[in-house]
């Protein structure tokens, strides 16, 4: 799985959606048996904003099905107290329904 850059305006939540994580990523997600992606670990979290999943802050090695994803309940949410234009990051892994190992972006 490779890495993926999303631009947000300030003030404004941005709505992850499986493509995020799969196909919108350099490179895109390829399983070598054509196995579909599983499930999303989170690695790390932003220094700034707030991640949440469902409505509560996500955490560090949380794991969700990617099925999940389509019904936006992965979210972030910036500072809004920052108003410098920045870069705002996290880290995460994806397994395949086959072996569900976790690879890191």
């Amino acid at each position: 799985v490779g890495d993926n850059t999303v631009s947000v305006d300030h003030g404004e939540a941005y709505v992850f959606t499986r493509n995020d994580f799969t196909s919108n990523t350099t490179p895109a997600y390829s399983d070598p048996e054509g196995d579909q992606p599983y499930q999303l670990k989170i690695l790390s979290l932003p220094a700034s904003g707030v991640l949440t999943f469902n409505g509560l802050n996500a955490s560090v090695n949380q794991i969700i099905d990617i099925s999940q994803l389509d019904s936006g309940y992965l979210q972030y949410s910036p500072d809004n107290s920052n108003t410098s234009l920045h870069d705002i990051s996290f880290r995460f892994a994806v397994s395949d329904g086959g072996s569900e190992t976790f690879i890191e972006n």
